[in-house]
């Protein structure tokens, strides 16, 4: 049975806080809210399932805060539900728990395809509405910038590089995944 009792801050949750902070500020660097990498890391560390209760519990938070962002971390597939028969919440329904992916290799492909590909995106769409308006107003203006544009466009070139750049490690990160697939495809079913 899942215990839904908190236990009072031990010297290993002291311990373990400065990377579950850590945690929170890296994924506040890729545009995530801190609470999500904080959640994630105090699941990384969990023994057993927590529920959205104990969750907000532990981190002094809000359960819509939990909520939001279990739904977030699930969709990423670095948390998983885990459903406990025996316990129900007060509407009847069983009551859903949680666990972090302890498989780390997974958790950080996940994170560089998501945010290579949400930055490849980006940036792909201002290289080209940039291009498309310098080569614009240099017609427009019949060559009057003195070559500027063309310094633009050289700059722009330099940014294509950092473009191809992430289009490579983008390709790689999903060939790494394919090639797990296919390595555990090979592997007989035990």
């Amino acid at each position: 049975m899942i215990s839904e009792t908190v236990p009072p801050i031990t010297a290993l949750d002291a311990a373990r806080q400065p990377l579950i902070d850590s945690l929170g500020q890296t994924f506040a660097l890729y545009g995530w809210p801190e609470a999500m990498g904080r959640i994630y890391g105090l699941l990384a560390f969990a023994d057993k399932p927590l529920s959205q209760d104990e969750l907000a519990e532990h981190l002094g938070v809000s359960k819509a805060t939990i909520n939001t962002n279990i739904r977030a971390l699930e969709s990423l597939h670095f948390v998983y539900r885990v459903e406990n028969d025996s316990s129900e919440s007060a509407g009847g329904r069983p009551r859903l728990f949680y666990r972090a992916e302890r498989d780390f290799k997974k958790v950080v492909q996940e994170l560089l395809h998501h945010n290579v590909n949400r930055e490849v995106e980006l940036m792909s769409r201002g290289i080209e509405e940039s291009k498309r308006r310098l080569q614009l107003l240099d017609e427009t203006t019949n060559g009057a910038l003195n070559g500027q544009v063309d310094k633009d466009l050289d700059v722009i070139g330099q940014f294509e590089g950092y473009l191809r750049l992430g289009r490579t490690v983008r390709w790689l990160v999903q060939s790494a995944e394919r090639f797990q697939g296919f390595l555990a495809s090979l592997r007989p079913n035990v």
